[in-house]
Protein backbone atom coordinates (compact mmCIF):
# COMPACT_ATOMS: atom_id res chain seq x y z
CA UNK A 1 0.00 0.00 0.00
CA UNK A 2 1.50 3.33 -1.03
CA UNK A 3 1.14 6.62 0.83
CA UNK A 4 -1.76 7.93 -1.27
CA UNK A 5 -3.76 4.74 -0.77
CA UNK A 6 -3.07 4.91 2.98
CA UNK A 7 -4.24 8.55 3.21
CA UNK A 8 -7.27 7.65 1.09
CA UNK A 9 -8.23 4.91 3.58
CA UNK A 10 -7.76 7.28 6.51
CA UNK A 11 -9.83 9.99 4.83
CA UNK A 12 -12.73 7.72 3.74
CA UNK A 13 -13.07 5.63 6.91
CA UNK A 14 -15.06 8.31 8.81
CA UNK A 15 -17.48 8.67 5.87
CA UNK A 16 -18.15 4.94 6.00
CA UNK A 17 -18.89 5.14 9.74
CA UNK A 18 -21.03 8.24 9.21
CA UNK A 19 -23.24 6.36 6.78
CA UNK A 20 -23.68 3.52 9.28
CA UNK A 21 -24.45 5.98 12.08
CA UNK A 22 -27.10 7.63 9.91
CA UNK A 23 -28.81 4.30 9.30
CA UNK A 24 -28.76 3.42 13.00
CA UNK A 25 -30.18 6.83 13.94
CA UNK A 26 -33.02 6.43 11.42
CA UNK A 27 -33.78 2.88 12.62
CA UNK A 28 -33.90 4.02 16.25
CA UNK A 29 -36.16 6.94 15.28
CA UNK A 30 -33.99 9.47 17.09
CA UNK A 31 -35.38 13.01 17.31
CA UNK A 32 -33.66 15.92 15.55
CA UNK A 33 -31.72 13.57 13.27
CA UNK A 34 -31.01 16.36 10.79
CA UNK A 35 -29.42 18.60 13.45
CA UNK A 36 -27.35 15.70 14.74
CA UNK A 37 -26.31 14.83 11.20
CA UNK A 38 -25.19 18.43 10.63
CA UNK A 39 -23.09 18.32 13.82
CA UNK A 40 -21.55 15.02 12.79
CA UNK A 41 -20.88 16.39 9.31
CA UNK A 42 -19.20 19.47 10.81
CA UNK A 43 -16.97 17.25 12.96
CA UNK A 44 -16.11 15.13 9.94
CA UNK A 45 -15.21 18.28 8.05
CA UNK A 46 -12.87 19.30 10.89
CA UNK A 47 -11.36 15.82 10.83
CA UNK A 48 -10.74 16.04 7.08
CA UNK A 49 -9.22 19.50 7.40
CA UNK A 50 -6.92 18.24 10.15
CA UNK A 51 -6.03 15.18 8.10
CA UNK A 52 -5.19 17.36 5.11
CA UNK A 53 -3.12 19.67 7.31
CA UNK A 54 -1.10 16.74 8.64
CA UNK A 55 -0.66 15.38 5.13
CA UNK A 56 0.47 18.71 3.70
CA UNK A 57 2.58 19.94 6.63
CA UNK A 58 4.79 17.02 7.53
CA UNK A 59 7.61 19.31 8.66
CA UNK A 60 5.33 21.05 11.18
CA UNK A 61 4.22 17.68 12.54
CA UNK A 62 7.86 16.61 12.83
CA UNK A 63 8.62 19.82 14.76
CA UNK A 64 5.68 19.12 17.09
CA UNK A 65 6.91 15.57 17.73
CA UNK A 66 10.45 16.78 18.46
CA UNK A 67 9.18 19.58 20.73
CA UNK A 68 6.96 17.14 22.63
CA UNK A 69 9.87 14.73 23.03
CA UNK A 70 12.06 17.51 24.45
CA UNK A 71 9.24 18.60 26.77
CA UNK A 72 8.77 15.10 28.17
CA UNK A 73 12.52 14.62 28.45
CA UNK A 74 12.80 17.83 30.48
CA UNK A 75 9.82 16.92 32.68
CA UNK A 76 11.02 13.38 33.33
CA UNK A 77 14.61 14.46 33.95
CA UNK A 78 13.56 16.42 37.06
CA UNK A 79 13.85 13.19 39.04
CA UNK A 80 17.47 12.87 37.94
CA UNK A 81 18.29 16.45 38.93
CA UNK A 82 16.63 15.84 42.31
CA UNK A 83 18.80 12.74 42.63
CA UNK A 84 21.90 14.82 41.92
CA UNK A 85 20.77 17.59 44.30
CA UNK A 86 20.93 15.07 47.16
CA UNK A 87 24.61 14.55 46.34
CA UNK A 88 23.94 11.06 45.01
CA UNK A 89 25.96 9.55 42.18
CA UNK A 90 26.04 6.25 40.37
CA UNK A 91 22.66 6.12 38.64
CA UNK A 92 22.36 6.74 34.93
CA UNK A 93 20.13 9.62 33.78
CA UNK A 94 18.43 7.33 31.25
CA UNK A 95 17.56 4.83 33.98
CA UNK A 96 15.98 7.52 36.14
CA UNK A 97 14.10 9.05 33.18
CA UNK A 98 12.85 5.57 32.28
CA UNK A 99 11.64 4.94 35.82
CA UNK A 100 9.91 8.34 35.89
CA UNK A 101 8.20 7.66 32.56
CA UNK A 102 6.94 4.30 33.89
CA UNK A 103 5.61 6.09 36.98
CA UNK A 104 3.86 8.70 34.82
CA UNK A 105 2.39 6.04 32.55
CA UNK A 106 1.15 4.13 35.56
CA UNK A 107 -0.55 6.99 37.41
CA UNK A 108 -1.73 9.13 34.49
CA UNK A 109 -4.76 6.94 33.91
CA UNK A 110 -5.98 7.24 37.49
CA UNK A 111 -8.87 9.71 37.59
CA UNK A 112 -7.86 11.94 40.47
CA UNK A 113 -6.93 15.61 40.16
CA UNK A 114 -3.22 15.67 39.45
CA UNK A 115 -3.05 12.04 40.56
CA UNK A 116 -2.42 13.45 44.03
CA UNK A 117 -1.52 10.77 46.52
CA UNK A 118 -1.05 8.09 43.91
CA UNK A 119 1.96 9.77 42.35
CA UNK A 120 3.60 10.33 45.71
CA UNK A 121 3.06 6.73 46.79
CA UNK A 122 4.17 5.47 43.39
CA UNK A 123 7.31 7.60 43.54
CA UNK A 124 8.31 6.18 46.89
CA UNK A 125 7.63 2.63 45.76
CA UNK A 126 9.24 2.79 42.31
CA UNK A 127 12.27 4.91 43.27
CA UNK A 128 13.17 2.97 46.43
CA UNK A 129 15.90 1.20 44.44
CA UNK A 130 17.40 4.53 43.38
CA UNK A 131 17.20 6.77 46.46
CA UNK A 132 18.46 5.78 49.91
CA UNK A 133 15.73 5.05 52.45
CA UNK A 134 16.59 8.12 54.54
CA UNK A 135 16.19 10.57 51.64
CA UNK A 136 13.37 9.13 49.50
CA UNK A 137 10.60 11.13 51.23
CA UNK A 138 12.49 14.39 50.73
CA UNK A 139 13.22 13.44 47.12
CA UNK A 140 9.53 12.74 46.53
CA UNK A 141 8.49 16.09 48.01
CA UNK A 142 11.09 18.00 46.00
CA UNK A 143 10.32 16.13 42.78
CA UNK A 144 6.56 16.56 43.16
CA UNK A 145 7.00 20.18 44.17
CA UNK A 146 8.88 20.93 40.97
CA UNK A 147 6.96 18.65 38.60
CA UNK A 148 3.46 19.56 39.77
CA UNK A 149 3.07 22.35 42.28
CA UNK A 150 5.66 24.71 40.78
CA UNK A 151 3.98 24.33 37.39
CA UNK A 152 0.61 25.18 38.96
CA UNK A 153 2.08 28.35 40.51
CA UNK A 154 3.71 29.38 37.21
CA UNK A 155 0.45 28.72 35.34
CA UNK A 156 -1.50 30.76 37.90
CA UNK A 157 0.89 33.72 37.55
CA UNK A 158 0.66 33.60 33.76
CA UNK A 159 -3.14 33.30 33.87
CA UNK A 160 -3.47 36.25 36.26
CA UNK A 161 -1.08 38.35 34.18
CA UNK A 162 -3.02 37.62 31.01
CA UNK A 163 -6.35 38.30 32.74
CA UNK A 164 -5.10 41.69 33.95
CA UNK A 165 -3.77 42.56 30.47
CA UNK A 166 -7.05 41.48 28.87
CA UNK A 167 -9.06 43.52 31.38
CA UNK A 168 -6.93 46.60 30.69
CA UNK A 169 -7.38 46.12 26.93
CA UNK A 170 -11.15 45.82 27.39
CA UNK A 171 -11.24 49.00 29.51
CA UNK A 172 -9.17 50.84 26.90
CA UNK A 173 -11.45 49.63 24.09
CA UNK A 174 -14.52 50.69 26.07
CA UNK A 175 -13.02 54.17 26.65
CA UNK A 176 -12.15 54.51 22.94
CA UNK A 177 -15.68 53.48 21.92
CA UNK A 178 -17.21 55.98 24.37
CA UNK A 179 -15.01 58.78 23.01
CA UNK A 180 -16.14 58.03 19.45
CA UNK A 181 -19.81 58.16 20.43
Amino acid sequence: MNKQEMWGCIATAPKMYFTKIQKIMKNLKIKNVEQKQEKIQAELSKYHNSSDYIKNNKFVILKIIITTYIEFLALYSVSYWVYCSFGLKGENILKIISIQSVLYGTVSGIPSPGAVGVTEGGFIEIFKTVFPKNSINGAMILNRGINFYLLIVISAVITMTNAIKFQKMEEKNTENNEEKS
